[in-house]
């Protein structure tokens, strides 16, 4: 499978930290007599997994019955396959991807949304003056060379009014962020807001954020728990424990900052605590804010983003949005803080 959005690298994404085969390691619940899972996620332990960790840290899973495993995968395109092949139970990834997935006939499906916003987006430095799209305009932009960062960059220009044609796309890889702050581009698309852009303004530059739903892109779940058909029908006691724990971990996350904190840099020393500690803050928000409750994915915003990704040619067919996700193990409450 092809992906749409690639998230940086994970070699050196820490950032002056360690290897990140060295990140490889599991984090295991010990629940005697639970039933065993494992969790691939996305990227290293970081900021947007708060709600795991806290639940690892909490004994949520355990108390829910669940003996989950969670690995740090070796490449950050391999978890649909590896879930769509019964590899792995469970693993976090992206709705674009999920979509692209179904459009190719991979069996996955989306159960439980952990961002329920994008967080991609544009970042340039605050002293370019951006306030809207169209000022991209004869500037050089720094993408990872994805079709989806191309697509959103030329979505939302065009939204604007601008001309797509007169921004000079730059294909800087995975090194967006050394890119703009050599002055290579004027602005990058692909680093999250509550990640890179953090990054950059705590190393004394300060920023300006364009979020995507502002400029045309269909709001969409940034980050998502996937499940694969045969484990969706096989397995869904495991999978609502798994929703029921990752909910609470959550809420215990955004009640107990600090102690959140701790447990993320405890999965992964390499990490900046400044910069975990401003991801959280800025995260927090955005885990309730855009829906009736954490984890709830809306099948209307599903298909109104999909129908965007076939207009911009990211898909090649129409996709059945009741098969890419379903919210029957989403708990009504979204999750409690003991």
């Amino acid at each position: 499978m092809t992906t749409l959005w690639t998230r940086r690298s994970l070699l050196g994404a820490a950032a002056g930290s360690v290897a990140a085969v060295a990140l490889a390691a599991c984090a295991k619940g010990t629940g005697s007599g639970a039933a065993g899972a494992t969790l691939m996620l996305d990227w290293y332990p970081n900021a947007d997994h708060a709600g795991i960790y806290g639940a690892l840290a909490q004994g949520y899973f355990r108390a829910h019955g669940l003996d989950l495993t969670v690995q740090t995968p070796s490449s950050t395109t391999e978890q649909v396959k590896l879930v769509a092949a019964g590899k792995a139970d469970l693993a976090i990834s992206y709705e674009p991807d999920v979509l692209l997935a179904r459009a190719q006939g991979i069996p996955v499906r989306a159960i439980f949304a952990l961002v329920q916003e994008p967080l991609n987006c544009v970042i340039a430095l605050r002293s370019l003056g951006l306030t809207h799209p169209a000022q991209l305009q004869g500037k050089k932009v720094g993408t990872s060379g994805t079709p989806g960062d191309t697509a959103i960059l030329d979505s939302i220009v065009r939204a604007d009014g601008g001309d797509p044609a007169r921004v000079q796309n730059i294909n800087v890889g995975e090194n967006l962020v050394s890119s703009l702050l050599a002055g290579k581009v004027d602005a990058i698309v692909g680093g999250y807001w509550n990640w890179e852009a953090v990054q950059i303004a705590q190393a004394g530059h300060p920023v300006t954020v364009l979020h995507l739903q502002d400029w045309g892109v269909p709001i969409y779940d940034e980050l998502v728990a996937i499940a694969s058909e045969e484990g969706v029908a096989r397995r869904p006691q495991m999978l609502t424990a798994f929703a029921a724990a990752l909910a609470q971990g959550t809420a215990w996350a955004r009640a107990h900052p600090s102690q959140a904190l701790a447990a993320l840099l405890k999965a992964n020393p390499s990490l900046s605590r400044p910069l975990v500690q401003q991801s959280l803050a800025d995260l927090a928000p955005a885990w309730t804010a855009q829906s009736p409750r954490y984890g709830y994915m809306s099948a209307a915003a599903w298909q109104s983003y999909a129908t965007w990704m076939l207009k911009e040619q990211l898909l090649t067919r129409a996709v059945d949005i009741s098969g890419a996700m379903t919210d029957q193990f989403v708990p009504a409450g979204g999750g409690s803080a003991a």
